[in-house]
């Protein structure tokens, strides 16, 4: 071939082409083949955790059914137990013992009756001493009411006794002072003679009276002499 140069370059250019073609085709096809086993991959790995997740609930599951199997075996041994008891006997002393515990509520029930009784006497005595308390508290306020209103009579009657004498006094001082006046003129001039002692006579009569009356009045309220 004459075409094809004296080496035959072109043959050869034409087949490594060819072959590289090639090989680019078999590359995707075997990229495409890895990624479809990554993805199948992928999968199974799910499947194997859902499987182990599955596994250990078995296990779990099997531990349960263990531990309910004992208890139904002491169970049906607690039954085999109760069975081969007297239950009658059984029977019998809860029996005794609740009859027991009735005749002792029973009677913790009396008493307390009882003793509501003698509660209810005390509280009614209780009241009747209250109420003859009151009674005797209203009549010496009573009492003391009346004494405290003798007492304000009294108190009044000695004030105005007491206001009476002292006006008395005063007036006999009164008088006590103008006979005094009139006795220092007589001393003082003999010249006014006859005038001086009528007026001293009619001071002195006027002082005695009142000292008189003063006295009297002394002698019927408080016994003077």
């Amino acid at each position: 071939m004459a075409s094809s140069g004296p080496f035959g370059f072109a043959g050869r250019l034409a087949r490594v082409s060819s072959l590289e073609a090639k090989l680019e085709r078999q590359l995707r096809e075997l990229q495409t083949g890895v990624k479809l086993q990554d993805e199948e991959l992928r999968k199974v790995n799910t499947k194997v955790d859902a499987i182990d997740g599955l596994s250990f609930s078995v296990v779990h599951l099997q531990d349960e059914a263990k531990k309910v199997k004992s208890m139904l075996e002491k169970l049906q041994s607690h039954v085999k137990d109760m069975a081969q008891t007297n239950v009658t006997a059984w029977v019998l002393e809860v029996n005794n013992t609740l009859t027991a515990s009735l005749q002792q509520l029973q009677a913790g029930l009396s008493n307390s009756s009882t003793e509501d009784e003698k509660l209810t006497t005390r509280v009614t005595r209780t009241e009747d001493d209250l109420a003859k308390l009151s009674s005797q508290l209203d009549s010496h306020t009573s009492a003391i009411k009346t004494l405290a209103d003798t007492l304000a009579v009294h108190q009044n009657t000695t004030l105005s006794a007491l206001q009476q004498h002292t006006a008395a006094m005063s007036e006999a001082l009164e008088a006590h002072r103008e006979l005094r006046t009139r006795v220092d003129s007589i001393k003082a001039g003999p010249q006014q003679g006859a005038g001086a002692e009528a007026a001293g006579a009619g001071a002195g009569g006027a002082a005695g009276a009142a000292a008189a009356r003063a006295g009297l009045y002394a002698t019927e309220k408080y016994g003077m002499m």
